[in-house]
């Protein structure tokens, strides 16, 4: 998702650049009959910032909201829940805190693991009911309002780190949590 996410996002940009890019407008000027003045639209760019992973249970803070991941730990099934063969299930024990002065929403959908292979996890959005309590879940915080609790994601057995991360979709560029995590 993370990797196709970023795709369309560059594809989009170099398609706009191309359309712009060789496009000009042509206004008349009064004051120099006959000559024309061309002028250029300016290109935007787009530059996306992969900011190094934080180790577990140190704050990751980025405009007013504060992500961080304490541990993390792998089941072979929840209670009465199993994951499909030759998957498990990780459990990760997150904290979300608002430090801004507007409310910020969150959901448990927006946290993802990303393996070493590049392949992206996410939680299914029924996790919720059967990740050990509390259960994250979605909602929204005020100022200096804290939630904490549990994310569920399906993985392969065979995959024993990766990259943790959240995305806070509130913001008008997508900012990106990331957390180095690794299991047995």
């Amino acid at each position: 998702m993370l990797h196709r996410l970023r795709v369309l996002l560059l594809v989009g940009t170099a398609l706009y650049a191309l359309s712009m890019g060789g496009c000009s407008r042509q206004n008349q000027n009064p004051t120099n009959q006959g000559m024309t003045e061309i002028t250029q639209r300016p290109v935007p760019t787009l530059s996306i910032v992969d900011l190094p992973p934080v180790d577990l249970g140190q704050p990751s803070a980025k405009e007013g909201l504060v992500v961080t991941v304490f541990g993390t730990t792998v089941h072979p099934s929840l209670g009465d829940f199993t994951p499909n063969a030759g998957n498990i299930y990780l459990v990760a024990d997150v904290q979300l805190e608002n430090t801004n002065q507007d409310p910020i929403a969150f959901s448990f959908l927006h946290f993802a693991l990303t393996d070493a292979n590049g392949k992206t996890y996410q939680p299914a959005h029924g996790s919720a009911d059967y990740a050990p309590p509390p259960a994250l879940i979605s909602g929204e915080l005020a100022k200096g309002d804290r939630a904490r609790g549990s994310v569920v994601l399906e993985i392969p057995t065979e995959v024993t780190s990766g990259i943790f991360q959240y995305v806070n979709e509130q913001s008008n560029a997508e900012i990106w949590y990331r957390f180095q995590v690794t299991w047995k």
